[in-house]
């Protein structure tokens, strides 16, 4: 067994994957079917659950957020499909069924009561008028409303353009997206992300001009059946869900949004291949709050959208995986940080998510005589939570996990040796690791050549000043340190041209623990910690 230790932590063990990283507040049941969920902070500070019925808009106080109070609902026409948005001091909501309008709620009266108004108004330029849409999402810089997935009759289901500033009450209709059915709907800084279910696509569209709404790009997602999409901060990275079985997650480079890359893509691993469906995807501080129907809320660490991992869930089904019960919709965005959720048979749930980032592991699997890029290798990290992957035809893989920790690393490939190494990993960093994996076909009896002693020494420690460090690399001829604050932050690398040798290190650091990393050949040879007074 080799031994790679970049970090000297403690190996920290994991919760069982039904429930990681997230603790249940309270669970309010409604006695009927729900459907989506949205929040809303009124201006004391107190924070609402806005939760969608199949038979109106339920309003929940969560004053005290371990006995949630209902405030009242709304009157609403049967329906199994209902969002809302929230603007100011009103809520807007649509429903996908009949002819309940924009349903237009005050708000500003809470605890106390509320009003309703259903906007039914004649569309400009049809002879009809709006009565049902299957989404709706509220551009809150620019106080403009998008309902998508709306009647064929009216803009063959495209996107409407609502001005709440206008009248909050009575809203007038004042733009239309293109005549392309939209499922779902996303705006940031005037770009709209339409989600075109039935063709399959995320298409990305300028509307700071509501005269003149232009295309700015488009592309097929993984599964074909795109049904929503969400950005993080920057609007440079996009992800997406399709809503069919065993689809994932997608995170996107969308920079050029004529030119958009695919960078990774999501699947819970406790459910993989079991036909679990994913809904909806929204982005709160690089995390993917994930509303999955069988499998609950996924947290995903998403500062890294090219390496994807689960750092919380919390699953509100104890059914069977595959089909659309269980969690509709994930609401992460309140003050509190609290995460509501909707199932759609036993109502609200209100979960406490600790947000943690990915401890990340990422590196190249080689033939050892050839150097060449072995494909298809299987790496894991031997943790309790699940994240087995493979490496791609360049040889390259990229996993992690939710806890910070030193553990072994499985590799193997068909016609090759299997391997197991030690990696120290920590939460916000990755480890970098090449491993080459000998040919099955190697005799074992081949003698090996021994590996000069690696060593790092450090004397004063703890150190009042600077620290004389004594080091030898063993067979590598130059290397480099590594100095590393307790949290993983990179703070000096230093090129070392001697495979033996010393230098002072840490003088005029900062109090506290800094961890040392010996390199050579790309590979952390040796570590260890220095304490400075």
């Amino acid at each position: 067994m080799k031994f790679y230790l970049p970090i000297l932590l403690l190996l920290c063990s994991l919760q069982a994957a039904a429930q990681l990283n997230t603790e249940l507040r309270s669970n309010l049941d409604f006695g009927v079917g729900v459907n989506d969920v949205w929040g809303y902070v009124s201006p004391d500070g107190t924070e609402y659950a806005l939760m969608g019925l199949d038979t109106g808009i339920a309003i929940i106080s969560l004053a005290n957020p371990d006995a949630p109070e209902l405030i009242g609902v709304t009157n609403g026409v049967k329906s199994v499909w209902r969002d809302i948005k929230t603007y100011g001091e009103y809520a807007y909501a649509v429903a996908d069924q009949r002819n309940d309008g924009l349903v237009v709620i005050d708000l500003s009266d809470l605890p106390n009561g509320f009003s309703v108004n259903h906007v039914r108004d004649t569309v400009p330029g049809f002879n009809r008028p709006f009565l049902r849409a299957h989404n709706i999402f509220v551009d809150t810089a620019r106080g403009l409303a998008f309902t998508a997935g709306g009647d064929r009759n009216i803009n063959d289901g495209g996107m409407l353009i609502f001005d709440l500033n206008a009248d909050p009450w009575h809203p007038p209709v004042v733009g239309m997206g293109p005549e392309i059915y939209s499922h779902d709907v996303y705006v940031q800084d005037g770009i709209m992300y339409g989600s075109e279910l039935y063709r399959g696509e995320l298409a990305i569209y300028d509307t700071r001009d509501l005269d003149n709404i232009t295309e700015l790009g488009r592309i097929l997602t993984p599964y074909q059946f795109t049904h929503n999409a969400w950005t993080d901060a920057t609007g440079f990275t996009l992800f997406t869900t399709d809503e069919v079985k065993n689809a994932s997650v997608a995170a996107y480079d969308i920079t050029d949004p004529a030119d958009i890359q695919l960078l990774d893509e999501f699947r819970p691993l406790t459910s993989l291949n079991t036909e679990t469906i994913p809904h909806n995807v929204h982005v709160i501080d690089d995390y993917l709050s994930i509303s999955y129907y069988t499998d609950g809320l996924r947290v995903v660490d998403a500062s890294d959208p090219t390496n994807l991992v689960e750092v919380a869930n919390y699953d509100t089904w104890p059914g069977p995986d595959g089909g659309f019960n269980g969690n509709w919709g994930a609401y992460p965005f309140l003050p509190s940080g609290l995460t509501l959720l909707s199932d759609r048979s036993t109502g609200l749930y209100v979960i406490d998510v600790t947000y943690r980032r990915a401890a990340r592991l990422r590196g190249i699997i080689t033939d050892s005589l050839t150097g060449q890029p072995i494909n298809a290798a299987g790496v894991e990290i031997l943790a309790d939570q699940l994240n087995a992957t493979q490496t791609d035809p360049l040889g390259q893989f990229a996993t992690g996990v939710a806890t910070t920790g030193i553990y072994r690393v499985a590799v193997n490939a068909p016609g090759y040796r299997s391997d197991t190494v030690m990696v120290g990993l920590m939460s916000g960093s990755t480890m970098d690791l090449t491993i080459d994996l000998p040919s099955s076909s190697l005799s074992t009896s081949v003698p090996q050549p021994a590996e000069a002693a690696i060593s790092m020494v450090l004397a004063p420690n703890p150190a009042p000043g600077a620290a004389r460090l004594d080091y030898n690399l063993g067979n590598f001829q130059s290397g480099s340190l590594r100095i590393y604050t307790a949290t993983g932050t990179l703070v000096s690398e230093q090129r070392l041209s001697r495979p033996v040798g010393n230098l002072d290190v840490a003088d005029g650091y900062p109090s506290g623990v800094y961890i040392l990393h010996l390199m050579g050949g790309g590979k952390a040879l040796h570590t260890t910690r220095l304490v400075k007074l």
